[in-house]
């Protein structure tokens, strides 16, 4: 039995189970609790409770099964990777996009929909800008990925660069915290703050492991925040994408859209977590030295 093959069935078959029935109950949401517009709620439902039990009992699920899992290393080895490079190259158009997208923005009245930020005008779009240039910067990273994978050269060289999809992903998180709502009430809002966090987590364990920089602790990091984020990606752009074409897209929070990046972001997690995680050295030779079986 190839062991790198069958390690990760029990997360796989718990995130294709929580993905479906999140999805379903997600998107019936739309169509009948929620507000156009405003995101608000019109009434909780048995719905709403059972979807944040799926969300918190597959989340829990991952986290656990990730932090007893000892022996599991990041393979670090420079080889062609075609499948994550076409993944990379997608993340890096879908960020040149979310860039467009949030630019586009930024002058958008919003008034009738939502409560005044905290912050001033000017300091907004400061931060909008931000957004901006990091994506951007995250953009070209994706790409030069991408174009590494196709090569099968080493990726320590871009460690600098690792950084850019993290510090992108903060300042997203940021911009939404300036949101002055609630973010339980708006469960838009809620599910983009929580994929972002699991963004920047998982991309700042990735920037470790690829980077061989301080990489212990991180793949637990990479399997457990990655499923996670991967499961809210697909959360916050399916049901969308299904509003949009079913035309309805007023059923969308006014402040929110369908981001390609979610979409490609949870397939880069995916690929990354069930092709580069493999089992650590756990078999002895004749020699009595541990060896790994891949």
């Amino acid at each position: 039995m190839n062991k790198k093959k069958f390690s990760l069935i029990p997360q796989a078959a718990v995130f294709a189970a929580a993905l479906i029935a999140a999805l379903v109950l997600r998107t019936l949401q739309y169509f009948t609790v929620i507000e156009e517009y405003t995101g608000f709620f019109k009434t909780s439902d048995a719905k709403t409770v059972i979807f944040y039990i799926v969300i918190g009992a597959s989340s829990l699920f991952f986290i656990a099964t990730s932090l007893f899992n000892k022996g599991t290393e990041f393979d670090r080895e420079a080889a062609k990777r075609p499948v994550t490079a076409i993944i990379s190259v997608l993340c890096g158009a879908a960020a040149f996009a979310s860039v467009y997208g949030e630019y586009a923005a930024k002058d958008v009245d919003t008034s009738a929909y939502t409560v005044s930020s905290p912050m001033s005008g000017s300091s907004s779009n400061v931060l909008t800008y931000a957004v901006c240039v990091l994506g951007l910067v995250s953009a070209v990273y994706f790409i030069v990925l991408g174009v590494t994978y196709f090569t099968g050269r080493r990726t320590e060289p871009y460690k600098l660069l690792a950084l850019a999809p993290v510090l992108w992903n903060i300042s997203r998180l940021v911009l939404r915290f300036t949101r002055t709502i609630s973010y339980m009430r708006v469960s838009e809002l809620l599910l983009e703050m929580l994929a972002l966090s699991c963004y920047c987590l998982f991309f700042m364990a990735y920037a470790r492991c690829t980077s061989a920089v301080n990489e212990e602790g991180s793949v637990k990091r990479i399997k457990a925040f990655g499923l996670i984020g991967a499961l809210m990606g697909f959360l916050c752009f399916v049901p969308r994408v299904i509003a949009v074409c079913a035309g309805r897209p007023e059923l969308i929070y006014v402040l929110s859209r369908v981001d390609f990046s979610d979409l490609a972001i949870a397939l880069f997690m995916l690929v990354t977590v069930f092709t580069r995680l493999i089992p650590g050295a756990d078999i002895v030779d004749e020699k009595g030295e541990a060896v790994r079986e891949i």
